[in-house]
């Protein structure tokens, strides 16, 4: 009787193991499916804003439909409340909106964001517009409150109702 009980209670140990195994395994196979699904969402998301970009490039006449097709597409393949083109004079900076697209108060982000681009402080060199011009590189916010905490460009697009952005640089021809 005492080596029956000895050898089920061995069993349920090992069985308690196994299932606290079974059940970190599983946590960590979740986890990792999630991320993937997550990342293979995130990369269908980007072809396809590639790819309609690359048809409105293709088919469009004028620079214009080319800038006004690319803010649309930013809009409703991302999902953006607020997208802006702008031409860029990279010696001096300098900033010409073209092309605004916006789901609504349209005429008050354009005119919030010309304010914003043409009355520059000293602060313009932490604005992501000026590190995008002078890096060439993209610049992402996922949490404006927190990332752009106390800063003006932050705080203008947190009181028009941004929670993030992107400014990614395109390049055409050579380098000014």
């Amino acid at each position: 009787m005492l080596k029956w009980l000895l050898t089920t209670l061995i069993a349920l140990v090992v069985l308690t193991f196994s299932l606290q195994l079974f059940k970190l395994i599983y946590v960590r196979f979740s986890r990792k499916l999630e991320s993937l699904v997550k990342q293979e969402q995130h990369s269908a998301k980007l072809y396809e804003f590639l790819s309609k970009t690359n048809d409105v490039v293709i088919h469009a006449t004028t620079p214009e439909e080319v800038f006004t097709g690319i803010g649309h597409i930013a809009m409703t393949t991302c999902h953006s409340p607020f997208a802006v083109i702008t031409l860029v004079n990279a010696k001096d900076e300098s900033v010409c909106p073209v092309s605004f697209a916006a789901r609504s108060n349209a005429d008050v982000l354009e005119q919030r964001f010309r304010d914003h681009v043409t009355n520059k402080t000293a602060e313009w060199v932490n604005d992501p517009l000026h590190h995008v011009i002078r890096d060439r590189t993209a610049f992402v916010c996922n949490d404006l409150a927190a990332e752009g905490k106390g800063k003006r460009w932050s705080n203008w697009m947190l009181e028009c109702g941004f929670r993030s952005c992107i400014v990614a640089p395109v390049m055409c021809g050579t380098p000014c």
